[in-house]
């Protein structure tokens, strides 16, 4: 009982681990590799033998400028190269190998441990192959790897981006002050040269410019017009027809 209870404590004490920082942002370097077709030199080589009459495998190891035999077979190694640590595994050597019961049986060229159909030992008894190589590194040698500079992030937010409406920190806009008081309803002054309505009643009397001139008798003379005729007009006396005459007898 006294173990769960320490347990509990141990449990409710414990520290709530954070969050963890978001590392997607975070630029990373490449990884530094040498080029595919780097070479470097070692000092042996370690070669394998078939025999085909007994099916025997045999593991050799001849240093690199060296020779060693094997049966009736005469093999000398010039060179054995391998990759880097940074790229895919493999292994060459350039050999020359000799039958002493065969003078027309010979071979001398490289022989690759990835790919050992490209090149092969013409014999129908034996067959030779690379494994690897081993030993001191020798010339050829790379070069130490180059470190990869870290790329600089490039910020991906368009020019003018910045300043946007609504954005955080933005000061809100200030309404115009609105005058307190009773609004005037007079329209407001027209603009383009037009003249605004003179205020109050609206003259029915023809505008001043339509008047005719003073001592033409054609215009119509403000006021009343009289019935009479005009003192100049020529007076007309009434025609008096005859009394009615009777008719005579007998008509």
């Amino acid at each position: 009982m006294m173990k769960r209870i320490a347990l509990s404590a141990i449990c409710v004490t414990a520290p709530v681990p954070g969050p963890m920082p978001a590392l997607g942002a975070t630029m990373v370097a490449p990884p530094a590799m040498y080029p595919a077709t780097m070479w470097q030199g070692r000092g042996q080589a370690v070669i394998r033998i078939l025999d085909r009459m007994d099916s025997h495998v045999t593991m050799l190891t001849v240093p690199a400028g060296g020779e060693t035999d094997y049966k009736t077979l005469h093999i000398a190694v010039h060179r054995c190269v391998d990759r880097p640590p940074t790229l895919a595994s493999d292994a060459a050597i350039q050999v020359s190998i000799a039958d002493n019961t065969d003078r027309n049986m010979h071979f001398d060229g490289w022989i690759l441990a990835a790919e050992p159909a490209l090149s092969v030992f013409p014999s129908p008894l034996y067959q030779v192959r690379v494994v690897s190589c081993a030993g001191d590194t020798v010339a050829p040698l790379v070069p130490p790897l180059p470190q990869p500079a870290v790329p600089q992030t490039v910020s991906a937010t368009p020019s003018g981006a910045d300043d946007q409406p609504g954005d955080t920190g933005d000061q809100p806009a200030v309404p115009p002050p609105v005058a307190h008081g009773p609004m005037p309803l007079t329209p407001d002054a027209p603009t383009g040269g037009h003249t605004a309505p003179p205020a109050g009643p609206m003259q029915l009397a023809p505008p001043a410019s339509d008047a005719p001139p003073a001592g033409s008798s054609s215009g119509a003379q403000s006021g009343p017009m009289p019935l009479t005729p005009p003192a100049d007009a020529p007076t007309q006396t009434p025609e008096h027809l005859p009394p009615p005459q009777p008719f005579p007898d007998g008509q």
